[in-house]
C-alpha cells in the first residue's frame, strides 16, 4: 500500500495527495438545529441521547456532540467524487486530523481512508473503501 501525503492540516481541514488523487476533509461545529435529536431516559439516571437523525451516533459517550464533519470528496484527474451526508452523518467528535490517514492499493486500484475519532470515552475508528471512484464499503469499530 502507498500512503498519501498530509499536504494541510488543521483543525477543521485535511488535504492527502497521492500523484493525481487528492482527498479532502472538512469539519466543524455541531450543528443542532434541524436535526431529529432521540432521547433514552434511564429510571435511575439523566437523560442521555440515543440517536441523531435515526442512528446511532459514533464518537460520543452520552453527551451532544461537539464536532461533526462537513465534507469529504476525493478528487482523481478531472473526476470527482463527494461523499453523500449519509456516508459520514452519524461519525462525531472528529479529533485530530493527525489520526486520519489514507492508502492506495496499486494491486486492486482501491482507496482505503480510516480515521480515528473520540470524545474521549467514545473512541471510534472509520474505514471507507473506494473503489473504480465509489464508495464501496464503510466499516466503523470500537479500538480495542
Amino acid at each position: 500500500m502507498t500512503a498519501f501525503k498530509q499536504i494541510i492540516v488543521n483543525d477543521t481541514l485535511l488535504k492527502l495527495e497521492l500523484n493525481d488523487m487528492q482527498i479532502t476533509i472538512k469539519s466543524g461545529t455541531f450543528v443542532k438545529a434541524g436535526r431529529k435529536i432521540s432521547y433514552n431516559t434511564p429510571a435511575d439516571a439523566s437523560p442521555f441521547f440515543a440517536a441523531i437523525d435515526g442512528k446511532m451516533p459514533w464518537g460520543t459517550d452520552g453527551a451532544l456532540p461537539r464536532t461533526e464533519y462537513k465534507s469529504i470528496q476525493l478528487k482523481i484527474g478531472n473526476n470527482i467524487l463527494t461523499f453523500p451526508k449519509s456516508g459520514y452523518n452519524d461519525l462525531f467528535e472528529i479529533g485530530s486530523f493527525h489520526r486520519t490517514l489514507a492508502y492506495l492499493d496499486k494491486t486492486t486500484g482501491k482507496i482505503y481512508i480510516e480515521a480515528g475519532n473520540s470524545d474521549g470515552a467514545g473512541s471510534y475508528v472509520v474505514a471507507w473503501i473506494i473503489n473504480n471512484a465509489k464508495i464501496e464499503w464503510r466499516e466503523e469499530f470500537i479500538p480495542f
